[in-house]
């Protein structure tokens, strides 16, 4: 028989918790940094919990003052302009079937609307349980292997994401959702290294994309309605 001194340390211990301390995980600006909480020791430290987050919470800072003062390329910025600044360069495949922003926001409104400040938003209210939704950006990029990707998101859960890159050609017939979505069934894109980290509030990573030939790139991504349902805030670019 035994007693525990730290009852009301051990009570804060939830799923929730556990599961977020398991996913945390990041790569700053070639910084990879890991942290891991051990369950099995938070009764003999439970200090570890508190610096563990305070960790992340520095790393957040660095990554964002990283990002800060330069020349990006604005894919999407959530907002009351978001719709009309950015919906023309967006098209969407769900279910197979290709559709433009702006037809996909007549038959699901609440992807992008007012009730979540114009973030993407792959949630279940939209789309039911586990669909996935590939979201194309016309824009081409002028891509090398020192670009980078920065997306500001919020996810439920972690998880192993999917973030391509497909490169231009010099014609393209058929319109660019269309074209990039058979590219990466035919296993002819870039798969760049990316996972959604859970969070409950708005964080910022960088993907790098060393290794890629210097050209002109799409950049396409899934969203999930399943734990992860993420909220996208913004998307940009460092060309170059």
């Amino acid at each position: 028989a035994h007693t525990h001194e730290n009852q009301s340390a051990l009570d804060q211990i939830t799923a929730a918790k556990i599961a977020q301390w398991d996913g945390f995980g990041t790569q700053i600006n070639g910084l990879s940094t890991k942290v891991t909480v051990y369950s099995e020791k938070v009764e003999s430290n439970t200090s570890r919990i508190g610096t563990a987050e305070r960790t992340l919470e520095s790393l957040q800072k660095q990554l964002d003052n990283l990002t800060s003062g330069r020349n990006y390329t604005i894919l999407f910025q959530s907002g009351q302009n978001a719709v009309s600044t950015y919906v023309s360069n967006l098209s969407m495949i769900l279910d197979g079937g290709y559709q433009t922003m702006a037809d996909f926001l007549t038959a699901y409104p609440q992807f992008c609307s007012a009730a979540n400040d114009f973030v993407l938003f792959y949630s279940q209210e939209c789309f039911n349980w586990d669909k996935s939704v590939l979201t194309v950006c016309a824009k081409p990029l002028s891509l090398t292997k020192n670009a980078e990707i920065v997306m500001s998101y919020q996810s439920g859960s972690s998880e192993a994401g999917s973030l391509y890159l497909v490169q231009k050609p010099q014609k393209v017939d058929i319109p660019v959702g269309v074209y990039v979505n058979t590219e990466i069934d035919a296993n002819r894109a870039v798969s760049l290294d990316f996972h959604w980290l859970q969070s409950d509030t708005f964080i910022t990573t960088i993907t790098e994309c060393a290794g890629i030939s210097d050209g002109e790139y799409y950049l396409a991504w899934v969203g999930r309605s399943n734990n992860s349902h993420p909220k996208i805030r913004f998307l940009k670019v460092l060309e170059g």
